[in-house]
């Protein structure tokens, strides 16, 4: 429920800092469409699928776990 999330984010947070802890709401939308596969049967279409790479991406940028400048050296080399 709600409850749960608010406590969720939350401890968070706090172990991860407000800064990285903002992050996390950018990706509500992905896991939404993600979640709806199993769940409702839909099937998403292309663009939705890139946003979610693209949400992913930059999560992940986010966090520091990815270097921009490697993703960008990584796309130059083809």
């Amino acid at each position: 429920s709600g409850v749960v999330a608010v406590i969720a984010f939350t401890k968070a947070a706090a172990l991860l800092g407000t800064a990285r802890a903002a992050v996390f709401p950018a990706i509500v939308p992905a896991v939404a469409i993600l979640l709806g596969v199993p769940i409702a049967g839909e099937i998403p279409t292309r663009l939705q699928l890139a946003g979610v790479g693209v949400v992913t991406l930059s999560l992940l940028v986010a966090l520091g776990v990815l270097k921009p400048t490697r993703l960008i050296a990584s796309f130059r080399k083809g």
